[in-house]
């Protein structure tokens, strides 16, 4: 529900070592959907389907998604504030 209000909630980023384009989801543990989220999986599509790559922690996350766009106004520039 919330990706279909913010088009920027799921947040695209570059894999060079695979040379692919993957995503980042935001994983909320213990916090609401208005914290920040603790985790971001990385999901990517692997013959034909989209699966889960990894889990990174947020600064990891900004520093991946900022290859491609600085992130902005989403649920990985908060943890910045």
């Amino acid at each position: 529900k919330i990706s279909a209000r913010d088009y920027k909630y799921i947040v695209p980023m570059y894999n060079p070592k695979m040379d692919m384009l993957q995503f980042l989801v935001p994983i909320y543990m213990d916090n609401s959907i208005d914290d920040t989220p603790e985790l971001a999986l990385v999901i990517g599509e692997y013959n034909g389907f989209y699966t889960i790559c990894t889990a990174l922690d947020l600064d990891s996350a900004y520093t991946d998604a900022r290859l491609i766009s600085p992130p902005d106004n989403n649920w990985l520039s908060k943890k910045r504030m």
